[in-house]
This record gives C-alpha cells, sequence and structure tokens, in this order.
C-alpha cells in the first residue's frame, strides 16, 4: 500500500474563551463537512448531520494523495438511552461482531502506529491472515489504528467493550481509477468496495460512525 496521509482533529482543550471555543468548533464542522462531502450521501447517510460541541471526542479522516484508502471517521459521546435506541435501530445489520473476535476481515490489517499505513509488499505469513477461511463469510471493518482508542489488543486495534454493526458493504469498484488502491491488503472477494458502519461502546459510553472505501 502506498503512503497515506492522516489528518487528525483530536479531543478539544477546556477553553474558557466562549468565542474561541465557538471558532474552533466552526472550524471542525468546516472540516467534518468537507469530509463527508468526499462521499455520496448513502454511504454517510447515519453520521450525524453536524458535530456537536458537548458530544465530540476526535474525528479521523484518511485521504492519500494515490488515494490507496478513503475513510471518514466520528468518536462521539453517547448516553444509555441513545445507545438503546441505535442498538435496536440497527439490530438487523448484515454484520454484527465484538471487536473483541480473533478473526474479522479488517481493511488494511497491517496498518499501525509503527508504519503509521504505510505497507510496501506483504509476506506470506501476511498473506494467510488476509486469506483465512474463517473470515471469508465476513464483512468488512475498518482498521482502528490511530486515535486515543487505539488498542494493539484486538485485530480491528479497538477495545474489546466495542460491539461493530456493520450497516452496509458491498465488493466492487465504487472509486475512480485514480482513486482507487491496489487491492493488495484485501482477499480476492473484497479486493475493492467499501463499508460503513458505527461502533459502541457501553462500558465508555461512546459512539464511532465509519466509512471506508479501498
Amino acid at each position: 500500500m502506498k503512503t497515506a496521509v492522516l489528518l487528525v482533529i483530536a479531543i478539544i482543550a477546556s477553553c474558557s474563551n466562549n468565542k474561541q471555543n465557538s471558532e474552533y468548533f466552526e472550524k471542525i464542522n468546516d472540516d467534518y463537512q468537507q469530509g463527508k462531502a468526499r462521499f455520496n450521501e448513502e454511504y454517510v447517510s447515519h453520521f450525524p448531520k453536524e458535530i456537536e460541541s458537548d458530544l465530540f471526542l476526535e474525528m479521523n479522516e484518511s485521504v492519500s494523495p494515490e488515494f490507496d484508502i478513503i475513510r471518514l471517521t466520528l468518536f462521539n459521546k453517547i448516553n444509555e438511552k441513545e445507545i438503546k435506541t441505535l442498538k435496536k435501530k440497527y439490530e438487523k445489520s448484515i454484520g454484527i461482531y465484538s471487536a473483541l473476535e480473533n478473526c474479522l476481515l479488517v481493511v488494511n490489517r497491517f496498518a499501525n502506529s509503527q508504519n503509521n499505513g504505510i505497507i510496501t509488499t506483504l509476506n506470506d505469513t501476511e498473506k494467510e491472515l488476509i486469506n483465512k477461511d474463517c473470515s471469508i463469510d465476513k464483512y468488512p471493518v475498518p482498521n482502528f489504528w490511530n486515535n486515543q482508542f487505539t488498542t494493539e489488543d484486538t485485530e480491528c486495534k479497538l477495545p474489546k467493550d466495542f460491539t461493530i454493526f456493520v450497516i452496509d458493504a458491498k465488493a466492487g469498484i465504487f472509486l475512480s481509477e485514480e482513486k482507487l488502491s491496489n487491492g493488495e491488503f484485501m482477499n480476492d472477494k473484497w479486493k475493492h468496495g467499501y463499508s460503513y458502519g458505527i461502533c459502541i461502546s457501553e462500558e465508555q459510553n461512546v459512539i464511532i460512525y465509519w466509512v471506508v472505501m479501498w
């Protein structure tokens, strides 16, 4: 995989100046709207219309000059009532997985903080991981390798208390040729495609909205 440029807006620091705080979130929302605009509406309709300052934790946007992978991820706080509502709403998602599972189909599973997402070639062991029989019928989920919740204890790099809801995913070419990945980090069935959904941690009261295309 070619070099990826990762744009990260981190958790907001407390600010005593209300005007400065307002301007900060206006800039964040501008970046957020631009991030969503990179995708057709159908892929980001589950995202909030805008970022609310009292809920916002973090936003990650991954955009490569070579367009190997395109991703938007929003981390928000959430209360118990909203958790119950969303779990009921998405209880029939095409895929529901625990972050603790050890046979997930992870998009670009080899990206981590050490290599900054730069993958050049895969060795035989890595190729075997991509083609594990137990993941053949799974739907793709992101590699959450660069955020405040990242852990090396799970395949998807989210803490074990997160549940992943894949709302929709399809294999195929959904990007223009110049934006398309080389597909080497996915199995033949999912060489190219898209996936979007949410992740919820009831333990931490956190929700993650995500979309990824490759």
